[in-house]
């Protein structure tokens, strides 16, 4: 068996030179040479390079060697046939820049200095990957190696944003909008202005203006809704000390709903509250609900409010003058 051992290069090297002495198969994936026939198997894991033929300059890592038939099996196929007549070496994993020199002679392309200074670093993916896009556009060493290069970054860029799935960003966006505190806006809509509302000792559905919601943006939703009573002053008629009898609720409804089916608690009334001195004329309250009414009160609309049925005073009569009520609408975007 032949050994092909360049001046100043160990034999650890560039293991063996020779010649194929039959075609492969017509995959591409094996090589024969009679010479190695019997011989141990040193061939195993190591490289080949092809130095002639169709698949001149192709490097592949050899995965098995049959020393009965003299038969070299690659890993990943050659472009083509390797058939009788070819001239190949096989060099040892670690190959030294001696060694790179001494088969740029034979293989005539300076490029295999990139293709093989590459392939030590990065294994098989780069020799494939340089193998394939062929060293195009550049001429000299330092250019082959700077395209490879940024040809190889380009590709991992795309693997890697392959990785990304396009449907599912709008669910991210979304879920990154509803963590963030700063989206919740308020805007507040307030109805027109009751001159005079008359509460007697009988318990009765007593309306409020209405307050209709408009302009609340498109792609968002409401999710909290609270309600504000105004009122400018509160005068006694009954001739005793007034006030209210009982807890009371106002509680609102969209206009196209229908009371006691659609409508929800918006403010709760104390009992006790307003209490006025007899005969007198009392400065007004303003009273900020407590309740969340974003149940009912979910778009743009023209709400109705009403003391819900239960509300009644100490005596005849007790006048709220000049009444107003508003609803304060929190949204966020969706």
């Amino acid at each position: 068996m032949a050994r092909y051992e360049p001046g100043g290069v160990g034999a650890e090297t560039v293991l063996y030179r020779g010649i194929t002495t039959a075609a492969g198969n017509a995959g591409g994936t094996t090589l024969i040479a009679s010479d190695l026939t019997g011989s141990n198997d040193f061939v195993t894991d190591t490289i080949i390079i092809i130095m002639s033929g169709d698949c001149r300059r192709e490097v592949r890592d050899i995965s098995s060697f049959a020393t009965a038939s003299g038969t070299i099996t690659v890993g990943t196929a050659f472009s083509a046939q390797i058939v009788s007549g070819i001239t190949f070496a096989i060099v040892a994993r670690m190959s030294a820049d001696v060694e790179v020199a001494a088969l740029q002679a034979d293989v005539g392309d300076a490029s295999a200095s990139a293709l093989f200074s590459l392939y030590g670093i990065l294994g098989n993916p780069a020799q494939s990957f340089l193998t394939m896009i062929g060293y195009q556009g550049a001429t000299s060493l330092a250019d082959k190696i700077t395209a490879a290069r940024a040809a190889l970054i380009d590709q991992i860029t795309v693997l890697r944003m392959a990785e990304l799935d396009a449907a599912n960003l709008p669910a991210d966006i979304d879920a990154l909008k509803q963590r963030s505190v700063t989206n919740v806006s308020m805007m507040e809509f307030w109805g027109d202005v009751d001159d005079i509302i008359t509460l007697t000792t009988a318990t009765a559905n007593v309306d409020l203006p209405n307050v209709t919601i408009a302009d609340i943006p498109a792609n968002t939703t409401i999710t909290r809704v609270i309600g504000i009573i105004r009122i400018r002053a509160i005068n006694d008629t009954s001739g005793a000390t007034n006030a209210i009898n009982g807890a009371a609720i106002i509680r609102v409804k969209k206009s196209t709903g229908a009371w006691a089916t659609d409508d929800v608690d918006l403010i709760t009334i104390p009992d006790n509250i307003l209490s006025t001195s007899a005969s007198t004329k009392e400065g007004g309250v303003t009273i900020n609900g407590a309740n969340d009414a974003a149940s009912e009160v979910d778009a743009n609309a023209t709400y109705n409010l009403r003391f819900n049925g239960n509300i009644f005073v100490d005596g005849n009569n007790l006048q709220l003058i000049d009444v107003n009520v508003g609803l304060q609408v929190y949204f966020i975007p969706t």
